[in-house]
């Protein structure tokens, strides 16, 4: 199915045909071609799917739009046309729920926190809101620390009084020490409750190797998986102990090609074959990790600890105890890997690092299935951790956390820059040129051109300001109607240039 028929399909059949104008003006709101809209929704990017399914929702004109991981797979791009729809063109309220700290920041204004079985709300964007969070966890435990020394004293008093009771014979202390003992059982039932933490921890101790480099790139041409196209040249490049690399560009340009090509590079050097990439040398020295966005070697039907057994030399009692210190207990070593979530599979990755203690990583997406917490830890755990970084991420804030090297893969080439800034900024810019409800609009006049249809649609557009109307005043759309009203009148325009133009 393709991708503008794919969308329409949100209609019954008999308006499909009237309504095809309008899916296309909200697929060019959100960032699409019209060359785009032929192509089958299977070759469509993950990101590209997601952008057409709230197309789709948006098309009902929804007073809520409910958004489970929209950035779910999308690239940078993606990311920024994602955002700039969300903060400037979209007309209705929405929720959305997502692990992209960037994203919630730049679009929301208002933040709930869902946790020990009850939500708490703010007024403000994430990153203010998580402080607050965070200024309510420590009162939360100034408050338990006080109660549970007025608790402890009560105790000590009660069995104080309680001893001098027996000791006396004096059943006024035995029964003040009663009194106070049932003061106490009831403070401790009421006592403030902390907030149940993830117990899922990461823990990285990565060794840093004490040399000049441990990878060192020449006119390395860098091809397509299929090998029939040439994506990019790295002319040079350096990487040295302790380095934290972001590797910049937009989907499609050969950043997943570029770390391929390195694994096979390092898999060549290290192994019995005399068959050397000429272009790429490694320390002999170094120890990879690598991180396959797609987790691929965990789509097995065998057990986390034989997973582990199997991509690590670490021994019996290492695995266990690593394991455990991240939280998992000894029911859950049995559980098969490819059973288990993103998240879950994204820790097990990170289990055998742990384990092998790599010092180079490189790491594709490495944040696609990790949540707010979990990208916390990770965060402290790289920059840490002493090991040489190469990292590809959609997540903005995750790479400025941690990178002090950016390269922008632009042309075909690959160029070192000072931040990233100049990066975003370009796509930003890029966004703004071709997603404004503006450019949409103005294209509209191209995309119906049947009178009938127009005249349709202005009846629809009519008969939907009659019946709002018809509701209770605070349960009308007034903003909503004047813009039917303005589109009714833009309509009614386009019919009446295009008669005078025939005449």
């Amino acid at each position: 199915m393709q991708l503008l028929t794919a969308v329409v399909t949100i209609f019954n059949e008999q308006e499909r045909d009237l309504f095809s104008w309008k899916a296309q003006s909200q697929l060019l709101a959100l960032g699409f071609n019209e060359q785009q809209f032929d192509i089958p929704v299977m070759s469509l990017s993950g990101g590209q799917q997601n952008l057409m399914l709230i197309a789709r929702a948006l098309l009902l004109e929804p007073d809520l739009l409910l958004l489970d991981e929209p950035g779910n797979h999308m690239d940078i791009l993606a990311m920024t046309k994602l955002q700039h729809f969300l903060h400037t063109d979209c007309r209705c309220a929405f929720m959305i729920i997502s692990h992209d700290q960037h994203l919630l920041n730049n679009v929301c204004n208002k933040s709930v926190f869902l946790r020990d079985g009850s939500a708490q709300a703010y007024d403000l964007p994430f990153q203010p809101a998580k402080i607050q969070l965070e200024q309510h966890d420590e009162h939360a435990l100034k408050r338990l620390n006080a109660e549970q020394k007025e608790i402890s004293r009560l105790r000590a008093t009660a069995k104080r009084l309680a001893i001098l009771g027996r000791e006396n014979d004096n059943v006024k202390l035995s029964r003040k020490a009663k009194s106070i003992e049932k003061r106490v059982v009831k403070l401790d039932e009421n006592k403030t409750q902390l907030s149940k933490k993830s117990n899922l921890k990461l823990q990285l101790d990565s060794l840093s190797l004490p040399a000049k480099q441990l990878l060192s790139i020449y006119d390395c041409p860098v091809k397509s998986p299929d090998g029939r196209k040439a994506l990019l040249t790295i002319e040079q490049l350096i990487i040295k102990p302790g380095d934290r690399i972001a590797l910049l560009g937009v989907n499609g340009v050969g950043k997943s090609s570029t770390l391929e090509t390195l694994l096979r590079a390092f898999e060549q050097q290290f192994s019995d074959s005399t068959s050397k990439h000429a272009n790429i040398t490694f320390n002999p020295r170094t120890k990879l990790g690598y991180y396959d966005q797609e987790l691929i070697e965990l789509n097995l039907p065998i057990s986390r600890i034989e997973w582990l057994r199997k991509h690590t030399k670490a021994s019996e009692e290492q695995i266990k105890n690593t394991m455990i210190k991240a939280g998992i207990g000894y029911l859950e070593f049995s559980r098969e890997v490819d059973k288990l979530s993103g998240g879950e599979k994204s820790r097990m990755m990170f289990l055998a690092f742990a384990l092998n203690t790599p010092n180079l990583m490189i790491l594709d997406e490495p944040t696609n299935h990790i949540d707010l917490d979990g990208k916390a830890q990770l965060t402290e755990q790289l920059m840490h951790s002493g090991a040489a970084l190469l990292i590809t991420s959609h997540d903005r804030y995750f790479l400025q956390g941690i990178a002090t090297r950016w390269l922008w893969i632009k042309e075909g080439s690959v160029q070192e820059i000072n931040s990233a800034d100049l990066f975003y900024q370009q796509l930003l810019q890029s966004s703004n040129s071709r997603n404004t409800t503006a450019t949409a609009q103005s294209n509209i006049s191209t995309l119906i051109d049947d009178e009938d249809k127009i005249l349709k649609w202005i009846e629809m557009l009519e008969q939907k300001i009659t019946d709002d109307k018809e509701q209770k005043i605070k349960w009308q759309k007034v903003e909503c109607q004047k813009e039917w009203q303005n589109e009714i009148n833009r309509l009614w325009s386009q019919i009446t240039q295009e008669k005078d133009q025939s005449l």
